[in-house]
């Protein structure tokens, strides 16, 4: 070893030359998934263990477990509707400790919106977005929101199945309930950051503006740029609708006997009822309550979907 003082003036290709003899050296007597969970730069229990050392007690815990989760599942249904997967990292994601809040620190609409855009030609339908966006996740080139190891496990599995689905899912019904409201406030947040790549252009040709044929090149990129910015709109609430978008309701599988109310119940016949503590509950109330966890998957699919995508160990490395 080099002592402390020489560390610092070690380049980063001796750091990445360093590293790469390190994870040989590992990868040669453990296997990939052995090498991640156990000497991995960050073990996927940190956040969680940081959490519980810095939690009071065990309430305190709980409620700064739920608004982390709820704060980043809205952040997440940000990050897919106006693509900022880029820019929703660790290093760009501000944490409070005391309540649980995450902020993205630089959002970016105009580079992130434009390039999305780019890939779709015409008008778009839900039917065409699926597909597209089938073909763009098959290439297992990008993830829709971020779903680190370290909040997967903070949230846990309850609460990304449960809460964190709901949440986007949530979001996306509550914008289309009020869409007549909330999509001219989207179209004019996005013109702006649209019109301000024009004063950019603007001030960058200025000069040139005097030669005619300049004048016309500046004309035709601002009209391109108010098509982009109005086709941009409505994928975005395209994009938001679709995650609370419902072919049909499920129906809780049933058998005759099922479809009777509590005035058939039979009080003398033991197999109506369950005892439940000190309680008797109708015996058919209970099974209905086991097919219940299958409806919040068959309400918000898509989202379940987006969610095997951003755990999906291949994309997250991109």
């Amino acid at each position: 070893g080099k002592p402390p003082r020489q560390l610092i003036q070690l380049t980063k290709e001796e750091l990445s030359s360093m590293n790469m003899k390190c994870y040989e050296t590992m990868i040669g007597r453990k296997s990939n998934n052995e090498l991640l969970e156990e000497n991995g730069f960050v073990p996927s229990s940190l956040l969680t263990s940081f959490i519980h050392r810095i939690s009071y007690n065990a309430d305190d815990l709980f409620l700064l477990k739920k608004r982390f989760t709820t704060y980043h599942a809205a952040n997440s249904f940000y990050c897919y509707a106006f693509n900022q997967i880029e820019l929703q990292t660790p290093s760009q994601m501000i944490f409070g400790k005391s309540s649980g809040k995450i902020a993205i620190s630089e959002p970016k609409l105009f580079h992130a919106l434009r390039p999305v855009r780019s890939g779709y030609q015409g008008p778009i339908t839900m039917q065409i977005l699926d597909e597209l966006e089938r073909i763009e996740y098959e290439k297992k080139r990008s993830i829709p929101f971020r779903l680190t190891p370290n909040f997967v496990d903070l949230m846990g599995l309850i609460g990304l199945h449960g809460l964190f689905a709901g949440v986007v899912t949530s979001c996306s019904m509550a914008i289309k309930s009020n869409a007549d409201k909330i999509e001219s406030l989207i179209g004019q947040l996005i013109r702006d950051e649209y019109f301000e790549q024009k004063q950019i252009a603007s001030q960058k040709s200025t000069q040139l503006l005097s030669d005619q044929h300049s004048r016309e090149k500046f004309i035709n990129y601002s009209l391109q740029l108010q098509l982009e910015a109005k086709n941009t709109q409505e994928l975005v609430m395209l994009k938001i609708e679709s995650l609370s978008s419902h072919a049909k309701v499920i129906d809780l599988p049933r058998t005759e006997k099922d479809n009777f109310g509590l005035d058939d119940l039979n009080e003398n016949d033991s197999s109506h009822w369950v005892k439940v503590g000190q309680t008797l509950i109708p015996e058919h109330f209970l099974r209905l309550q086991v097919t219940k966890p299958d409806l919040p998957q068959e309400f918000n699919r898509k989202v379940f979907n987006l969610i095997d995508m951003a755990l999906d160990d291949t994309r997250r490395g991109q």
